[in-house]
């Protein structure tokens, strides 16, 4: 989950499967950080682009946050079927209003 080399992380220069842990401001791999922020007893929030969860194995798109401890996913737009996947795993499925992101 999140290990994609093309995955881009707008609050870094270059594209790969890496954060910025808030407020260490450490760079880090994306389980890393989710790992870190569950021992810290902190709950995840994706924010994504448009048509998160695409291209990505149904189960596993859903399964692979919840497992990192996500909570929440504020999306532009989501696959045809993810945001029920996401339901059913227990993940918040959010959407940002109309011209926001």
């Amino acid at each position: 989950t999140f290990a994609n080399i093309r995955l881009v992380n707008k609050f870094l220069a270059k594209p790969g499967p890496r954060t910025i842990h808030l407020p260490s401001d450490t760079e880090m791999d994306v389980y890393d950080a989710a790992m870190r922020y569950k021992s810290e007893g902190h709950q995840a929030v994706i924010l994504a682009g448009k048509e998160y969860g695409s291209g990505s194995s149904r189960d596993w798109a859903a399964k692979g946050p919840w497992i990192l401890g996500v909570k929440a996913v504020i999306a532009e737009s989501y696959e045809r079927i993810h945001r029920s996947n996401l339901v059913g795993m227990g993940i918040l499925p959010l959407q940002y209003q109309a011209g926001q992101n």
